[in-house]
């Protein structure tokens, strides 16, 4: 009788830690998918708008950014119902009959999807910061066009090569995930620029205006 327990504990414990390895990666006992996922886009006239934050409340929270194609994603949430909120960069604004809070249900190893179209951005050229890259990193503009520097993720400076040079902005120091600087440019010429922390891994940018 002493044997026969000991072999069942035996089973018994190799049962267990097969289920607490099968949930430890996201799964179910039966290899399921346990959590689900919100993506979508937030465009204006077909182009993406990258910089636009994206906050979720819910059955959980997070907070994103949209990339350089406008695109973003919550992965790995809890099944549940989540109200997804956009606030949109300078010179957007949410197209007729969208609200800027949206609901979504979020079910075991599915994606729900919730989008948002803007108008506006005229004139205004988006750069996001991410990672050890400003994206695109050479833009070419029109005289009194803007630029919007966006960080997606990460802490980074927009920092000009030249401070003196006429026409170009003051070095913004430190920015944080979610801010965003601007500037208009009223004088023709090349402004080079770098991000302080990351100028030695090649985070460094080009701004033509024509």
């Amino acid at each position: 009788m002493f044997r026969i327990s000991r072999v069942l504990t035996a089973r018994h414990t190799a049962v267990l830690g097969a289920l607490a390895l099968a949930c430890s990666d996201g799964s179910g006992p039966n290899g399921g998918a346990t959590t689900g996922a919100i993506v979508g886009t937030v465009s204006s006239s077909g182009t993406g708008v990258s910089g636009a934050g994206i906050a979720l409340t819910g059955t959980g929270t997070g907070n994103t950014t949209t990339s350089a194609t406008g695109t973003y994603s919550f992965n790995n949430l809890t099944p549940g119902n989540y109200t997804v909120t956009v606030t949109l960069p300078t010179g957007f604004s949410l197209a007729t009959g969208e609200t800027a809070a949206k609901q979504a249900t979020v079910a075991a190893g599915a994606t729900a999807t919730v989008n948002w179209s803007a108008t506006g951005g005229d004139g205004v050229t988006t750069v996001t910061l991410s990672g050890t890259s400003f994206t695109p990193g050479n833009v070419t503009i029109a005289l009194g066009e803007t630029v919007r520097w966006v960080v997606s993720n990460g802490s980074h400076t927009v920092t000009p090569d030249t401070p003196g040079q006429p026409g170009v902005w003051t070095g913004t120091g430190q920015l944080n995930s979610g801010d965003q600087f601007e500037h208009t440019f009223t004088t023709a010429g090349t402004f080079d620029y770098h991000c302080i922390p990351h100028q030695s891994l090649g985070m460094t940018g080009t701004i033509t205006v024509q």
